[in-house]
């Protein structure tokens, strides 16, 4: 049921996201700022590092299950940390936190949303 799901929601994204399957070239510079570095933490001394892109404007973020779903316990991380780059040049800038919307670790596939920005002094705002 959560590969079904997670395949749907992918599809109705790029359906409504007016995404072109059949765009025969993309400039590297045109992606760098989807992609993103994601840091979860699973508890204080064990956390994951990967990374993911951004399927849509409003925040939505396809990445591996494995960087965000706990393997012991198959739960997903509750402190998700989103990373983005200005250009090829800068360093990541931790400025958001994600949750988990859906995921199949079967085909090692997580949907992720924004769930808000993290402010100078560390918290989060919605």
């Amino acid at each position: 049921m959560k590969k079904l799901s997670v395949i749907l929601v992918v599809l109705v994204f790029l359906t409504f996201a007016n995404v072109s399957l059949t765009q025969a070239s993309i400039e590297s510079a045109q992606t760098i700022s989807s992609v993103v570095l994601i840091q979860a933490y699973f508890s204080e001394t064990e956390g994951v590092s990967g990374s993911g892109f951004f399927i849509s404007s409003d925040g939505f973020i396809l990445t591996n299950s494995h960087v965000v779903i706990n393997e012991e316990t198959k739960e997903p991380s509750s402190e998700i940390y989103i990373c983005t780059v200005e250009d090829e040049y800068s360093q990541p800038v931790c400025k958001y936190m994600a949750a988990v919307v859906s995921y199949d670790t079967t085909l090692d596939l997580a949907l992720l949303v924004i769930a808000g920005e993290i402010n100078e002094s560390g918290e989060l705002v919605q």
